[in-house]
């Protein structure tokens, strides 16, 4: 195998594991789901979250987000910025489209 596949041969105990795995009636390379920390925090139901709580208080600052979500402050910037299309505009959060009434539901007095 290492003269066929060099540096990307797998090792001889990783190959041993494979055998057993097969062996045992696995059919699959694949690791199976495991419990534990999701890989991303941005789901469907943080990015509500936070669309929810910057509807309430437009004014709220990212650290704010953060604490009250228990998700980090790079997850809710990149919820605001990427998923909600959302930018600071003094002090308050304001959509980068010209959707600004639909999104609000009202026209902004200020």
């Amino acid at each position: 195998m290492v003269e066929v596949y060099a540096e990307k041969c797998p090792n001889y105990s990783t190959v041993t594991h494979w055998v057993r795995k097969f062996k045992s009636g696995f059919l699959s390379v694949m690791d199976e789901p495991r419990e534990g920390r999701p890989t991303s925090v941005v789901t469907e139901k943080n990015v509500s979250t936070v669309e929810g709580l910057v509807k309430q208080d437009r004014r709220i600052t990212v650290k704010q987000l953060a604490s009250e979500t228990r998700i980090s402050v790079g997850a809710v910037e990149k919820i605001l910025h990427d998923h909600l299309n959302l930018n600071k505009v003094s002090a308050r959060w304001v959509p980068r489209s010209e959707d600004y009434i639909d999104y609000i539901g009202e026209v902004p007095l200020d």
